[in-house]
């Protein structure tokens, strides 16, 4: 049996941070809407890879603190040798 989706922390309070107006910039950035991340945030729906990878792009465009890694927001991202060594270029 799939486990359920959890609150993910790190998106949750990302959310929580920006504005209306920002909420609905990041959700186009991203190629979602303010009531899916709504969604996704509160951890209503699992995070997919390509929509990790989709958030932490929006995220570096919009210049937020701290930015949200694609390896904070989907289990498969987390364990992908190809994401771990971008992250580790990037620090």
């Amino acid at each position: 049996m799939k486990k359920p989706p959890r609150p993910n922390p790190k998106l949750l309070a990302l959310w929580r941070k920006l504005k209306p107006a920002e909420r609905v910039r990041f959700a186009a950035l991203a190629k979602s809407t303010t009531g899916s991340l709504k969604h996704y945030a509160e951890g209503r729906r699992g995070i997919s890879s390509d929509l990790a990878i989709r958030l932490e792009k929006a995220s570096v465009k919009m210049r937020v603190v701290p930015i949200v890694s694609r390896m904070d927001l989907s289990d498969a991202c987390g364990r992908c040798e190809f994401a771990k060594a971008f992250a580790k270029e990037l620090a």
